[in-house]
């Protein structure tokens, strides 16, 4: 791993709208549902604060939700960006539903967007 001069740098919250996800064709979800989004920035330390929260946005089957703006800074140091989701826009019913890396197994910077198709 290369030296980094901020061990775990980043802002306390950052900005997310529904500019950040896309739906389109090509996914696995087999049952259409309207979800409410958030995201959380992820480094050695922990976690940053949940954004604002997003939605709704219906996805139906056969669709894959892309994040699709690389929301990483000069000077900070996320390992990983955490998509939750939920039904309602109550912050207390959130799941994470996708962990998509900053970086890949040597230590290259990965950017976005990034697509999850899995279904959950």
């Amino acid at each position: 791993m290369p030296l980094i001069s901020q061990y775990a740098h980043g802002r306390a919250q950052l900005p997310f709208t529904s500019a950040n996800l896309t739906v389109s064709t090509g996914g696995a979800v087999t049952l259409p549902r309207t979800l409410y989004f958030c995201l959380q920035g992820e480094n050695p330390v922990g976690y940053n604060l949940p954004s604002a929260i997003v939605g709704p946005l219906t996805i139906h089957a056969g669709e894959q939700l892309t994040l699709t703006e690389d929301l990483y800074r000069a000077g900070e140091r996320w390992t990983a960006f955490n998509l939750s989701a939920s039904e309602t826009n109550d912050p207390g019913t959130f799941v994470q539903i996708a962990r998509v890396p900053c970086f890949d197994s040597s230590d290259n910077r990965l950017t976005l967007p990034a697509t999850h198709p899995r279904e959950h």
